[in-house]
């Protein structure tokens, strides 16, 4: 650029460059907390139904962490560059070359593995099925009643990939019965009660003939939709912000070079003209 031919004009563009990106970087973060807490907030009383792994709770914990990462990080940044330190810029380096390879690992996992993610939790929907069925407290990992109606009722599903995962369950092991989660309230008058509804075999019709695989596993994998599109923005920012951070970086050292060069000049030349002097 022709603006930024002389040296100390291409030091001030660069700065402002770096801030420029900087603040983006530093919006990002914000960003990424709130997805975070989004992800956590949404309907997280589900987190028991797949296995930590593929869990929207450790999606969360990431967006969290790294949001917050980032904001400290940001902040470094622009102290760094505006104070012209560089020990905050090493650090900033360091930091966003090692969320660099967090974002790219995080990304690179989120696309690969999608399809395993869906076996696993077709998978892990039929195992819950057979577990204990007694418990209304949803924050009992074993007992899982609260649980299976939320998710029925929300979603509009039966089982996992159709009611029939329901029959003979260890819940009622000689008995095609699914649970009263099943029935589908629109089907019934206003008013009616559904209790036992899921006990009569004769008026399956009355219930929702949809599995809950599909539209689980859409919900689950739309929060890691959204942390892979975030790491892969991270990765184009961090570029950016570190490559115009490392121009700063090597503008103050060589100032502090050649204002020591200047230094010891003067010191020579004052010590000859001393010497001079006293000649």
């Amino acid at each position: 650029m022709k603006i930024c031919r002389s040296r100390d004009t291409e030091e001030g563009c660069n700065r402002w460059i770096f801030l420029g990106a900087n603040a983006f970087f530093w919006v990002l973060g914000w960003s990424l907390l709130i997805v975070g807490i989004w992800i956590y907030s949404d309907q997280h009383v589900y987190s028991i139904m797949v296995r930590p792994s593929f869990n929207p709770m450790s999606s969360a914990a990431l967006c969290v962490s790294c949001g917050l990462a980032v904001v400290i990080i940001g902040f470094i940044g622009f102290i760094g560059a505006v104070y012209e330190s560089k020990c905050m810029l090493v650090v900033y380096f360091l930091f966003v070359a090692f969320l660099f390879f967090v974002q790219l690992l995080t990304g690179s996992l989120g696309v690969l593995y999608r399809e395993r993610i869906m076996d696993n939790v077709r998978r892990d929907l039929v195992l819950h099925i057979n577990k204990p069925y007694v418990s209304k407290d949803h924050m009992d990992p074993n007992g899982l009643k609260y649980t299976w109606d939320h998710l029925q009722t929300a979603l509009q599903c039966c089982g996992s990939q159709n009611y029939t995962d329901w029959f003979r369950s260890v819940h009622w092991p000689k008995n095609n019965f699914v649970p009263d989660s099943c029935c589908d309230k629109s089907l019934f008058k206003e008013g009616e009660s559904i209790e036992n509804c899921g006990q009569n075999f004769e008026h399956r019709d009355l219930w929702y003939q949809q599995g809950c695989y599909k539209p689980f596993t859409n919900w689950l994998l739309r929060h890691g939709k959204f942390v892979v599109a975030f790491s892969f923005v991270f990765i184009v920012v961090d570029i950016c912000v570190f490559v115009t951070a490392l121009r700063i970086f090597f503008f103050v050292r060589r100032k502090e070079l050649d204002s020591g060069v200047y230094r010891y000049r003067r010191g020579v030349a004052g010590n000859d003209n001393l010497g001079q002097e006293e000649r």
